[in-house]
């Protein structure tokens, strides 16, 4: 296994404060293992279903395969069941960490599962579905109504759960979610529902989560439901949603404020974990700002009501990251890139900082971090897995430092 060299720089507000070398060599490999899933298909009446279509999807967003393939794109294997109703599909979990299996028979329900090697779980982990018997399918329309009953239009999405789950229900996931056509906001579910008794819920990023009712859905026919909202009006309202790319959001002194409003500027009603609501917001355009302590400001213009921001909030620090191979001094370009940031709260939290298919930034320079503790993770591809513990100092107190780690993910704190 060769090993990375990792050069790292750290800045703040453009001033070089310190500085790490690291030569890590990690004994743990990635070593590719095949799996099966398998299981038996029956129709209700006991008989093979034999001819039903079963998936093995690797999305694109797998993790593993974006560290291991580049730029990663959504492979599907398709098989289908035999006269028996029996099926097997093999699956290198050396590719992926994240699969799903896909079952579909027409006229009966679809079933997925969810295989996550990072999440080991009974639920997670199984890959033989024993004997299944499908479920008739029925359809599903759905809209979300106001208190007058006229229909609430915007971007929902609608989930679905079981009231009482099949035998098949192993995962915690929902069994379905469809998104509204924005202009008639109707929610429209394939004929692929188990016809059984369902629980809804909706979500917009306007409002938020609101419950909705349980609906029976008959077998062959497409069942009609509607959810109560009897909140403000989101047509006039304005939300704004907080990220950080490097540290976790939550600072009690954040400020976000509406300005340009005849009656001057306002503050954000806080909602959920990270959003901000400005409600009966009038009719024009407004500005919105968040002033947030060690984090740049951010600003958007031309703000009218009925809209959603997605805000990310970047500190001031840089860290400019060279990653070569220890041996030859060649730099490495298709590397993973973790952050992992201990700073003020109970519990460590991981952010994604680079895919090996992203583009390197101009030397090398990962902006946005706070003033913390960091432990940079890098993969890369027939390399040893390396991490380095980084301090993230202000300007005023600037050092230079040097650091040796050769016990891989054990590094001493500076």
């Amino acid at each position: 296994m060769k090993t990375l060299l990792m050069l790292i720089i750290v800045t703040f507000l453009l001033a070089a404060s310190a500085a790490f070398a690291l030569q890590a060599s990690s004994p743990e490999v990635r070593v590719g293992a095949s799996i099966q899933f398998k299981g038996r298909l029956l129709y209700p009446d006991g008989k093979p279903a034999s001819g039903a279509t079963v998936t093995l999807t690797v999305p694109d967003r797998s993790d593993r395969a974006r560290a291991t393939q580049g730029d990663s794109k959504e492979v599907k294997t398709v098989v289908s069941t035999d006269v028996n109703g029996s099926f097997a599909i093999p699956f290198d979990t050396g590719t992926a960490n994240f699969c799903v299996v896909e079952i579909r028979s027409n006229g009966f329900a679809r079933i997925q599962h969810y295989w996550i090697a990072d999440r080991p779980s009974d639920n997670n982990q199984r890959t033989d579905f024993g004997v299944i018997t499908l479920i008739k399918a029925g359809g599903l329309d759905v809209t979300v109504v106001d208190k007058t009953g006229k229909v609430v239009t915007g971007e929902w999405n609608v989930q679905l759960n079981c009231v009482n789950p099949p035998s098949w229900e192993w995962a915690e996931y929902s069994i379905a979610s469809a998104s509204s056509d924005p202009v008639s906001g109707r929610i429209h579910f394939n004929n692929d529902l188990p016809s059984t008794s369902l629980h809804l819920k909706a979500h917009s990023n306007l409002v938020g989560w609101i419950e909705g009712p349980s609906v029976d859905v008959n077998p062959g026919e497409t069942t009609k439901a509607t959810i109560n909202y009897e909140g403000p009006d989101p047509s006039k309202r304005i939300v704004v949603t907080v990220f950080s790319r490097t540290s976790p959001f939550f600072n009690e002194e954040t400020k976000v404020e509406l300005l340009g409003l005849p009656s001057g500027t306002i503050t954000g009603r806080r909602f959920g974990s990270q959003s901000y609501a400005f409600d009966d917001v009038p009719p024009g355009k407004h500005h919105i700002q968040i002033r947030s302590p060690g984090l740049l400001n951010w600003d958007a213009n031309d703000a009218t009501p009925g809209q959603h921001f997605d805000a990310w909030l970047w500190g001031p620090a840089a860290i400019q990251l060279a990653v070569v191979d220890a041996e030859t001094r060649a730099p490495i370009v298709d590397y993973y890139l973790h952050a992992v940031y201990y700073g003020g709260i109970s519990h460590y939290q991981q952010f994604n900082i680079r895919w090996p298919s992203q583009a390197i930034p101009e030397g090398g320079n990962y902006g946005g971090f706070v003033e913390g503790d960091y432990t940079l993770l890098v993969d890369a591809t027939d390399f040893a897995s390396a991490a380095v513990l980084v301090k993230v100092f202000p300007k005023r107190r600037a050092k230079t430092l040097q650091l040796n780690c050769v016990e891989g993910w054990s590094c001493p704190e500076l």
